[in-house]
């Protein structure tokens, strides 16, 4: 009716404008109030502006800047903090506790399904039904038994790096670990999801595409993701008729058509490398079982898919991260190498076991000590409030509250930390409770990373290797503390943006 009278003439344009206008600036208002005085959160914390609109924290988020906001945010306002309309971030270690419990369990917010690509994979999965059966399909494939009959493969892959870099050493008289860590990472994922690697450590990112594809698809997930109505921006600005714009939006379909062919090349057997060991993946029961009507656990060959490549997106990036700040530590605190090597030199010969690595008191304090201070990633986990809502701490949260809990700030609490942000391993050797329990590099209880096992192991084997095999090598002259410092980025990633060593032990 008002369409016909404004094209009639009855209402004139510009009058309808400014009435419409007037109406959403009473909304905004009225709406901004409510948020502020009369909603069931307007009681927690926060800054005004974060409790009004959601802008902000999605502003700090895209530009890889919320976990040190959101650390500032805690100091300033202390445990719990408003950061949305419906959303509240949480580092009080007992909430935090609750919040990843297996028994009352908070599901994982709709961010996750709203990223898309993998909607059949457990990293994406809300229901926790769905979790549990999945988990209990391929919880085998990431086993310690499992994981130690893959141990062959994947020191090879890590004897391979090691080359790498030496080679790089010897030819440019330094080397940067970064990539060649994301090569390891990217093959040794590869080969325990699909049975065989990209070839990336043999050549480099110039010689595989899947490496880049698959940082475009992961982007334009999270994007999709965490922006109201990113779905439909995505559809609006991939109809540009740009072939810039085409080629990042279709990222994700060459993933899946790399991988589609990766799983039928799994499920017939034809993997290029035919040692049988190399052959195993997370999936070998699955496919052995795959026509027994008696199997209790099945997956599709989509199912499968989804799961390698969550896989391959969810570790790559941390892993490769993870290991250069590992290595970076170590060769940076003097005192932290020299007890290592002590426990390392304890074996003879060069043929040491991730079984006996996981043996030494020091080894095990100094993985630690990476995991808390230089995790891959350090930003909220976003979880729901259950229907029915839930107390937290001296808050009482209904039911589709957002919640969730900053991995860098929980991991340098003070009242859990004694001076937090010092790389003391030492602090393990006397670790507390609290101490064991604040620690969510590989998530939360109840949804606990199934690959922590596998990128656990790759870390132990990367150190030993590499202080083995390159005893005078050290860190760089552009290798600095500054230049190790966190960049704004959705992941931990070097201000510098590389991590080199040469030969030059002091």
């Amino acid at each position: 009716m008002v369409l016909a009278d404004i094209l009639d003439g009855g209402i004139p344009f510009q009058g309808y404008l400014i009435g419409s206008t007037i109406l959403l600036f009473v909304y905004l208002i009225v709406d901004a109030l409510y948020q502020l005085y009369f909603s069931p959160l307007a009681n927690i914390p926060g800054p005004w502006y974060a409790a009004i609109s959601g802008i902000w924290y999605i502003s700090k988020l895209l530009r890889g800047q919320s976990m040190f906001a959101i650390h500032d945010l805690h100091e300033r306002y202390g445990p719990y903090v408003r950061v949305s309309p419906n959303d509240i971030m949480i580092s009080d270690a007992e909430a935090v506790k609750k919040i990843h419990s297996t028994f009352d369990v908070f599901p994982k917010s709709d961010v996750y399904k709203k990223a898309g690509l993998i909607q059949k994979s457990i990293a994406i999965m809300v229901d926790h039904d769905e979790v549990k059966k999945r988990r209990k399909a391929i919880g085998n494939g990431f086993s310690n038994s499992h994981m130690r009959s893959l141990e062959l493969v994947i020191c090879g892959k890590v004897d391979l790096c090691v080359k790498k870099i030496k080679q790089d050493l010897e030819a440019k008289g330094v080397a940067d670990i970064l990539p060649w860590f994301g090569f390891l990472s990217t093959d040794t994922i590869g080969q325990i999801a699909f049975g065989k690697d990209f070839k990336m450590l043999a050549n480099g990112m110039e010689g595989h595409t899947f490496g880049r594809d698959l940082m475009l698809a992961s982007g334009v997930m999270f994007v999709r993701g965490h922006i109201p109505g990113g779905k439909y921006l995505e559809s609006l600005v991939s109809s540009i008729p740009h072939p810039t714009i085409k080629w990042v939006f279709e990222s994700g379909q060459r993933v899946f058509t790399y991988t589609n062919q990766a799983i039928r090349d799994l499920q017939k057997g034809t993997t290029e490398d035919q040692d049988a060991s190399s052959k195993s993946s997370v999936f070998s029961s699955i496919l052995q079982n795959q026509n027994d009507p008696a199997a209790k656990y099945k997956m599709t060959a989509e199912e499968m898919r989804d799961e390698a490549l969550g896989f391959v997106l969810a570790g790559t990036d941390t892993l490769t991260i993870t290991g250069t700040y590992l290595i970076w530590a170590i060769l940076r605190h003097k005192e932290v190498r020299r007890k290592m090597e002590a426990e390392l030199n304890t074996f003879t010969g060069d043929n040491i076991t991730d079984e006996a690595l996981q043996q030494l008191p020091y080894f095990k304090c100094v993985m630690k000590e990476v995991l808390r201070l230089y995790t891959g990633a350090q930003i909220g986990l976003p979880r729901t409030v259950p229907r029915g809502g839930r107390q937290l701490g001296p808050y009482f949260l209904p039911g589709g509250t957002g919640v969730m809990t900053p991995i860098y700030s929980i991991h340098r609490d003070p009242t859990i930390f004694e001076e937090p942000l010092l790389f003391r391993p030492g602090r393990w050797l006397s670790a507390t409770k609290d101490m064991e329990a604040a620690i969510l590099a590989f998530g939360g209880a109840s949804r606990i990373c199934v690959g922590q096992n596998l990128a656990k192991m790759i870390l132990r084997l990367l150190a030993a290797t590499i202080l083995k095999q390159l005893p005078d090598v050290g860190l760089a002259d552009s290798c600095t503390d500054e230049s190790m410092e966190f960049a704004p980025r959705l992941f931990v990633a070097a201000k510098g943006g590389k991590c080199e060593l040469q030969n030059r032990r002091e």
